[in-house]
């Protein structure tokens, strides 16, 4: 069985990648700016590579969707 969490703690935290081989790379083949922006966790450390971003402030406990506790019967 496998083991999980139901959140995660977003520290540090997120940072803009300057000049990022990656973006530019991406920037000199479709013609359009990239950026790269480090996404670090207590437990992971994401990156993402992106040409357009939104970022939107939300209040707290927001949850987009639910996973239930137990998921429902087939």
């Amino acid at each position: 069985m496998c083991g999980g969490v139901k959140w995660q703690e977003l520290y540090p935290g997120m940072s803009l990648v300057e000049g990022s081989a990656d973006a530019q790379q991406w920037s000199r083949e479709l013609s359009i700016p990239f950026h790269e922006a480090a996404i670090e966790t207590n437990a992971h450390t994401i990156s993402l590579v992106f040409a357009d971003l939104v970022v939107e402030a939300v209040d707290g406990g927001f949850a987009p969707f639910v996973v239930p506790a137990h998921p429902p019967e087939a």
